[in-house]
């Protein structure tokens, strides 16, 4: 052979490139046109009232804010650098405002132990009046969510939330809202409203929290043409004391409006499930399908390409599926999808009060962002139950890449129910599920030996799913009406005993067990184990280094 043979296929230079050096062209379709980049940014974000308001300060004369997070969606995380930039610049109190370095995040995190030397350091800075600023690039949960956990790590005063947001209620963090306020082609919105008006239909005009600010005007324009005409808006009274917006627009004050959402409807003259929705921008999945389930109809139109959207949308049915497997479910995951939201500690607890009354199993996750990968470690849970935003924080799988499915409080609630009344409405809120749902809850001065007493007589539930009848939907039950396998020299006092082949701990059923039983593999060598051989006979092989094997 004259060469060597070839390892690999040959690649020119012009071919071969690492991604790493690769130049993205950034988009900023919602900036319009501009000639100056920053100053765009700065009247987009509205950054010099949220400078006046950064530099608050209390009735000692102190700063209100001196650690100051921003959190940015991935959609606009590229204009995190010259928000940035223009705050250092503006905001000038007793020293330079900075960003701090990670060992200075240790010195404020610390505790101040007695023996720790940065105890003195870090007095220095927390009394200083040295202005603090960190960017929040990756969200713990859902984008329109406030970070109180990433601010959190570095203890930070107030979070700056960009883009757009489902305001709903937090604990503990002061939290500034900057919607923005992006370009809108509304020369081609219109001609599309007004084709919807033609047939004397009613539409209602609705648009995320950025795109809101132009809905007042197009809805004022075409009023007086179309009087079945609506728009919706931000909603600006769900504001609390520890929230408030920067740059909020006027709304109009002469006109009745009632409240959706996070949004007051102006110009009803009907039931709003009367109406055509025409919502601008495309909302996340368990918007849409909240959305979807309250108006008669719903089109979407897309602002980076000017064009309308007209589906596929999340399915309705599919959730009704998935509530008929959570009622023969015998283990509910519970699965914590937000730590910030005020309401996420009573609907955990309501929750569990439910399951245990229903007399099944139910564990509590909190996995971070959910993917596939991470819930399918848990495979003795029969279906996920997951406490999240509504806007963007519940996982709707529209394809099936779960491995079980994943439905909300107020499914639940209806799998639960001894009889289900299905009437196509889609609850998210938190609030709405505990004030108006139909929880059983037990009494609370149930114990566990209660909740088996109550469901010792049922009897196996057919599963509507696989059109089964299954014996474990209720594993707190006892087991008194099961066949018992009689076996030979079995100690009448053993914790654990074989029911139908099923094995059941104090004459409840043992869902772990039952998992164990029915996986293929059981561990190294169960491919064998209906083998006589039981394995090839063990000689020595090769030793000694690489260039020179001993044989």
């Amino acid at each position: 052979m004259s060469q060597a043979p070839a390892l690999s296929t040959h690649q020119e230079a012009d071919q071969f490139h690492y991604s790493q050096i690769e130049e993205k062209r950034i988009e900023r379709y919602y900036l319009g046109e501009y000639s100056d980049l920053k100053q765009r940014i700065i009247q987009f974000y509205d950054l010099d009232e949220l400078e006046t308001k950064l530099q608050e300060k209390d009735n000692d004369g102190r700063l209100k804010y001196k650690n100051i997070t921003l959190q940015f969606p991935d959609s606009l995380i590229a204009d995190s650098s010259i928000v940035l930039s223009y705050l250092q610049e503006s905001l000038v109190t007793n020293e330079d405002c900075s960003t701090k370095s990670y060992l200075d995040v240790e010195e404020i995190g610390c505790k101040g132990c007695v023996d720790c030397d940065k105890k003195d350091k870090k007095s220095k800075i927390q009394d200083s009046d040295k202005q603090a600023i960190w960017i929040l690039a990756d969200t713990a949960y859902s984008s329109c969510c406030i970070d109180e956990v990433a601010s959190g790590h570095v203890n930070g005063d107030v979070v700056v939330h960009f883009g757009d947001a489902c305001l709903n209620p937090i604990d503990k963090l002061n939290a500034l809202y900057v919607f923005g306020k992006p370009h809108l082609n509304a020369e081609k919105i219109i001609e599309r409203v007004e084709e919807l008006c033609l047939e004397d239909n009613k539409v209602v005009l609705m648009s995320d929290t950025p795109y809101s600010y132009n809905l007042y005007s197009i809805y004022r324009e075409l009023k007086p043409k179309y009087p079945n005409l609506a728009y919706a808006d931000v909603d600006f009274d769900l504001r609390r004391e520890n929230m408030e917006v920067i740059g909020k627009w006027s709304q109009p004050q002469d006109e009745d409006s009632i409240a959706f959402a996070n949004r007051r409807v102006f110009g009803l003259v009907d039931e709003i499930s009367n109406y055509k929705l025409f919502h601008i921008t495309l909302p996340a999945d368990p918007r849409l399908l909240f959305l979807s389930t309250n108006f008669s109809s719903v089109e979407i139109f897309d602002c980076k390409e000017n064009c309308t959207v007209l589906g596929p949308f999340p399915s309705l049915m599919k959730r009704y599926k998935h509530m008929h497997v959570g009622r023969t479910a015998g283990t509910i995951g519970i699965l914590i999808n937000t730590l910030s939201l005020a309401n996420t500690k009573i609907m955990l607890n309501t929750v569990i009060k439910a399951i245990r009354a229903a007399g099944k199993k139910h564990y509590i996750f909190v996995v971070g962002k959910p993917n596939v990968a991470k819930l399918a470690n848990f495979d003795p849970i029969d279906i996920w139950c997951i406490l999240g935003c509504g806007q963007s924080g519940i996982v709707i799988d529209n394809v099936g890449d779960y491995y079980k499915p994943i439905i909300t409080p107020y499914e639940l609630q209806l799998a639960l129910k001894p009889e289900v009344s299905w009437t196509g409405r889609w609850v998210t809120d938190f609030m709405e599920v505990i004030e108006n749902g139909e929880f059983d809850l037990g009494n609370d001065e149930d114990t566990e030996n209660d909740i088996i007493e109550r469901h010792k007589d049922d009897a196996p539930e057919f599963d509507a799913v696989t059109g089964k009848f299954s014996a474990f939907s209720r594993p707190l039950r006892q087991l008194k009406h099961l066949d018992v396998e009689v076996i030979e020299n079995q100690d009448e006092t053993a914790l654990v005993k074989k029911f139908s082949s099923n094995l059941a701990i104090q004459s409840t059923v043992s869902t772990s067990a039952k998992a164990l039983q029915e996986r293929s593999w059981t561990g190294l060598g169960s491919d064998f184990k209906d083998l006589e051989e039981y394995g090839a006979a063990l000689e020595e092989g090769r030793n000694g280094i690489a260039r020179d094997y001993g044989f």
